[in-house]
């Protein structure tokens, strides 16, 4: 079963699909592991983000898990060629729930880019970034869809096995 949190103001809700007419939304974080073959993989569990501000201006954000909520997986690799300076291509899928129903997405033109801290800021231990995808194709309950997400990811300087990935996106069902 899948939840949807009621946003609130100054309030980020974070949920695998939160249906309205034929447009689903998500938004959820993950932290993704490499594997063999140029994959990152990261699984987790339908949350709630919550961003706080207070008066002075400082921010804040949490996340809780949703009781009884379903899985998110997270897939994606890089594709090989692709890969010039701090630009490459990138391609994967997301499945929402335990069936197995998913969503594939992809990148063409060189579309995410990376920084590293450390060039402007010594004391920043940080490579992060940021991409934006095509969701071209979805399978099971998600057949059809097609979409777009973005996602902000950062890193330890130099580390590639692990990865935190901030991802929000919609897509549409015919």
């Amino acid at each position: 079963m899948l939840h949807v949190v009621v946003l609130a103001l100054l309030s980020v809700s974070c949920y695998s699909t939160a249906t309205v007419g034929n447009k689903n939304e998500f938004a959820f974080i993950v932290t993704a592991y490499a594997h063999p073959g140029g994959w990152l993989v990261g699984t987790t569990k339908a949350q709630t983000l919550k961003t706080d501000v207070d008066a002075a201006g400082d921010v804040s954000l949490s996340t809780a898990g949703v009781s009884g909520g379903g899985s998110i997986t997270w897939m994606s690799q890089l594709i090989p060629g692709t890969r010039f300076g701090g630009h490459w291509e990138e391609q994967g899928n997301i499945t929402f729930g335990d069936a197995g129903d998913s969503i594939s997405f992809h990148c063409v033109g060189g579309c995410g880019s990376l920084w590293n801290a450390r060039n402007t800021m010594p004391t920043i231990p940080y490579t992060f970034g940021g991409i934006s995808y095509e969701i071209f194709e979805g399978s099971g309950k998600y057949k059809g869809a097609i979409g777009t997400m973005v996602d902000m990811f950062s890193a330890f300087h130099n580390s590639t096995k692990q990865v935190e990935i901030r991802v929000w996106g919609f897509f549409f069902l015919p």
